[in-house]
């Protein structure tokens, strides 16, 4: 019962945070409250972490002091729940589904080695264990923030119902993301394309398994749609550029804090945007050093194996350094700074492509598991994949709307990070247990952190495909937006 009132206290958090942020657009207002949630966990668990080490401790204190924080951050929004009715009704209705899924209906998803360990390192940490015996090369690389979260049960037990929560959180952004962007086509365009989609996409199991399936690949996606739709419309979306950042910072926190890989996607997506006209120096930089203050934060709390010795004060400093160097190129060099920014997917791609052919006998084993589970149904990916392909060949012959080559330039570019992600991990370099055919290969359920991100480009390749000349002679859209990575036009302005 107490886990239940727990859930639902942490529904109606996310109403109020969110709604301090963004209150019109409740697509974003139920995210932004949970990534909030999320990042307070973890910051009160690393305080509570320290007090321990100086012997002040009492029983469930990190989880009283979650609470508290909660509150205390929530307490301003309270004067905004009489406008959040459909705010509340949805968060709260995703806690009750949750619970019917999970109590009654007892529905669970295959098991996992990964599963495992993080569900056992979620019930340690409810029971009172420290976190500190996270710091083996395994339990690092199952995440850290969606671990606490789990391990917030009365007890030792942990709340699986977190996982189909942050997966209803996912699906709203992507909805409400994909219709933003789809805004400007006739709802005849919108209906068709998202049909074809949706068709797809049912094909797949792999979008199911994860609504129940523990691991943080859901909850990296949150965090990435989260900070690509700010950082693409926040302009339209927020009242504030402050509103904007504060956005943008707890979506990169949360991805660097659950996954291994996710520093890297969270400095990607940063370089990403960061050309873009209108983006200020101090705004990277803040988001630079979100990203790198978060990851210090998971290593230094689980007494991290990789921050021994000199490296425990080598490696912050030389993020400093690296934050300064940043810094002094915006000052003296703009031009250059906006310009490696620019071609961050250009040198990815090189990286790629000189691995590839460096280590081409190592690589075989996972680029032909890639294949097989991507295109030949082993990966539990359906028809998505080809559909696509498809999709993306096709728009080499048409008019390409600058919105699709945008999505595709970030979805891209975030997959080759994952690729080289997975090289440096192993998982593409012929380890005996990695690189596998099948859904329980590692590389293949990492394409979960882009479904989002996939669904909406998807969505607004078929568009196009359905409004060009050679298809489309009463599918013209209304207005289509012109939105690119080198800057932020006026909203309804055509190509």
């Amino acid at each position: 019962m107490l886990d239940l009132t727990l859930l639902v206290f942490i529904a109606l958090a996310s109403v109020t945070i969110g709604s301090r942020v963004v209150s019109k657009h409740l697509w974003l207002t139920l995210p932004i409250g949970l990534l909030a949630i999320v990042v307070l966990r973890v910051a009160t668990y690393a305080v509570t972490a320290f007090l321990a080490q100086l012997q002040v401790s009492f029983e469930n204190l990190d989880l009283w002091l979650f609470i508290a924080s909660v509150v205390a951050v929530s307490i301003p929004g309270v004067k905004n729940l009489p406008k959040q009715g459909w705010a509340i009704l949805v968060s709260v209705g995703f806690v009750a589904l949750a619970e019917f899924g999970s109590r009654v209906l007892g529905l669970f998803t295959k098991p996992h080695g990964d599963s495992l360990w993080i569900l056992a390192l979620a019930e340690y940490v409810s029971g009172g264990g420290s976190a500190s015996v996270m710091g083996t090369s395994m339990s690092l690389k199952r995440g850290f923030s969606l671990i606490l979260m789990l391990g917030l049960g009365e007890g030792k037990t942990r709340i699986d119902e977190f996982m189909p929560i942050i997966f209803g959180m996912l699906a709203i952004v992507t909805i409400g993301f994909g219709l933003h962007v789809m805004r400007g086509f006739s709802r005849r365009v919108l209906v068709i394309a998202t049909a074809a989609v949706a068709a797809t996409v049912f094909t797949a199991a792999m979008p199911w398994i994860a609504v129940f399936y523990v691991n943080g690949h859901t909850l990296v996606a949150l965090g990435l749609m989260v900070v690509v739709a700010t950082m693409l419309f926040g302009n339209e979306l927020f009242a504030s550029r402050r509103a904007q950042l504060f956005t943008v910072c707890l979506g990169l926190s949360v991805v660097t804090l659950t996954r291994p890989e996710g520093a890297l996607l969270s400095l990607v997506v940063i370089a990403l945007f960061a050309n873009r006209k209108g983006s200020k120096p101090t705004e990277v930089l803040v988001s630079i050093a979100t990203v790198f203050a978060s990851f210090l934060t998971w290593m230094y709390v689980v007494n991290s194996y990789l921050l021994t010795g000199r490296v425990a004060w080598l490696l912050p400093l030389g993020m400093v350094i690296f934050v300064a160097g940043v810094w002094a190129l915006y000052r003296w060099v703009p031009k250059l700074i906006n310009r490696l920014f620019a071609l961050t997917p250009l040198i990815l791609l090189t990286v790629f492509v000189g691995l590839q052919i460096v280590f081409f006998d190592a690589l075989q084993k996972g680029d032909r598991s890639l294949f097989t589970n991507l295109f030949l149904g082993f990966g539990a990916w359906g028809f998505m994949l080809w559909g696509f392909l498809v999709i993306n060949v096709l728009s080499f012959f048409l008019e390409r709307q600058r919105i699709f080559g945008t999505l595709m330039r970030v979805l891209g570019t975030l997959v080759l990070t994952s690729f080289l992600a997975k090289m440096v991990d192993g998982g593409q370099f012929g380890a005996p247990t990695l690189g596998r055919v099948g859904w329980d290969d590692s590389l293949n359920r990492m394409w979960f952190h882009f479904i989002g991100l996939f669904i909406v480009t998807a969505v607004v390749g078929v568009a196009q495909v359905l409004t060009s000349k050679f298809v489309g002679f009463n599918f013209k859209p209304r207005s289509i937006d012109t939105v690119d990575l080198e800057a932020t036009p006026a909203a309804g302005e055509n190509k």
